[in-house]
């Protein structure tokens, strides 16, 4: 919840209003299944962090590149985890 909050502050500062609803959850019925899945989601949110730290750069918005730099970072350490528990 920490990224989420944080990004959330970063979009009120910018004058605009975040959303609420969180995305859908996938529920699996094996360890590796979930795994898997936790995975492969925090290989989509490295994707897209990547994408607005390109665009923030673009935009030479400083605060928006540093946030989504460290995030990033916190997100490549869980893909290694779930890529270690997975074998």
């Amino acid at each position: 919840m920490r990224h989420a909050e944080a990004i959330s502050e970063r979009i009120v500062q910018m004058g605009e209003k975040p959303t609420a609803q969180p995305a859908n959850v996938t529920l699996d019925n094996t360890i590796p299944a979930v795994l898997e899945n936790d995975r492969e989601q925090e290989n989509g949110a490295i994707e897209l962090y990547k994408t607005i730290i390109t665009l923030a750069g673009n935009e030479q918005d400083d605060l928006t590149v540093n946030l989504f730099k460290n995030i990033l970072l916190d997100e490549e350490r869980h893909h290694r985890t779930f890529s270690v528990l997975i074998g």
